[in-house]
């Protein structure tokens, strides 16, 4: 109807909510692709994750660039490829979507990992890291456990994310 007041805000934050996305009450990217039911549920290194435009603790929906301590290498789609299978592979940072990554939550304190250029999640593929649509598998599901100066990414399989190995 066009109108939106603090009752639709209050709609919008408890949908946001029961979807593990973060709360504002705003209708942004994330939340426009889970009510068009685009989202969906999410090996290798310590590292650290730095929020892009914000600073402060880990959020659901949260935008994420993940850097290796190891080096500063990010995360990265190869060739910024959008494509099921693509490799996920450390690489220099460069800004763009493909070293962007999305937190969604997954339950039982997992997340999706979901890459903010493809908006496919990473997948534990043997001892490799690619990108396939979401489809609620333990590959897909990470958790972010806190350590001195960053993250331990580990996946439901007991993978760690792995910089070193060329994950």
């Amino acid at each position: 109807d066009g109108i939106y007041g603090s009752y639709t805000a209050a709609a919008v934050s408890a949908y946001q909510s029961a979807c593990g996305l973060y709360a504002d009450g705003e209708v942004g990217p994330m939340t426009l692709a889970s009510l068009l039911g685009s989202s969906s549920g999410s090996q290798a290194s310590s590292g650290s994750v730095s929020q892009t435009g914000a600073t402060g603790s880990l959020r659901y929906g949260g935008t994420y660039v993940l850097a290796s301590t190891a080096g500063g290498a990010v995360l990265d789609v190869s060739g910024g490829s959008a494509n099921d299978g693509a490799w996920v592979d450390m690489d220099t940072a460069d800004g763009e979507g493909s070293q962007k990554w999305v937190l969604q939550s997954a339950g039982n304190g997992y997340y999706y990992i979901r890459n903010l250029h493809s908006w496919k999640v990473l997948d534990l593929s043997g001892n490799y890291v690619i990108q396939n649509d979401a489809a609620g598998t333990s590959s897909q599901m990470w958790q972010l456990m806190e350590t001195d100066g960053g993250y331990q990414i580990v996946n439901a399989n007991g993978m760690y994310l792995d910089a070193s190995s060329g994950s």
